[in-house]
């Protein structure tokens, strides 16, 4: 699967829509988020097809990002593609391409005909204390912000 998120003005920047998703996956085991390796050699395990899978999620984001480029009210498909996302608030767009894969079973088992090439399309909020989206005045230079490393507070949470 893949995630898109539409960041323009207005809507949530990358580190509100993503904020804690990874690690309240791995906290609850709802998500392997390790990548699975062969026991003897320790080698990335392949997957097939996988050029497929991350060709649909690029093409999304590419249609956005070129819809962006136009003017909100150009009568471009991707135009109306990417206004449509924005006007929605759906700005966080999660793929699956797995058959099944939990999120999607869980939150669609009543509609039929579903199984694999599925997407959500979330909506997502900023949050006031955020640092690159939040209110002006307690903004910083986008460039300098960083996302915490998650992974390393709970190894030094961990230590202590």
């Amino acid at each position: 699967g893949g995630e898109v998120i539409v960041a323009a003005a207005g809507s949530a920047c990358f580190a509100c829509a993503t904020g804690g998703v990874r690690a309240d996956l791995r906290e609850t085991g709802s998500g392997d988020v390790a990548a699975r390796t062969d026991y003897g050699t320790g080698r990335l395990v392949a997957e097939p097809g996988l050029l497929a899978d991350v060709h649909q999620v690029a093409a999304v984001a590419a249609k956005a990002a070129l819809g962006l480029l136009h003017a909100p009210d150009d009568d471009a498909a991707a135009a109306r593609f990417a206004y449509g996302i924005l006007k929605a608030g759906t700005t966080y767009a999660v793929f699956g391409h797995e058959p099944d894969y939990w999120i999607f079973a869980d939150l669609m088992r009543s509609t039929p005909a579903q199984y694999a090439y599925q997407s959500l399309w979330l909506s997502v909020t900023s949050r006031d204390d955020c640092p690159v989206c939040g209110e002006v005045a307690g903004r910083t230079d986008p460039s300098a912000y960083r996302e915490p490393d998650v992974d390393l507070i709970r190894a030094l949470k961990d230590a202590e």
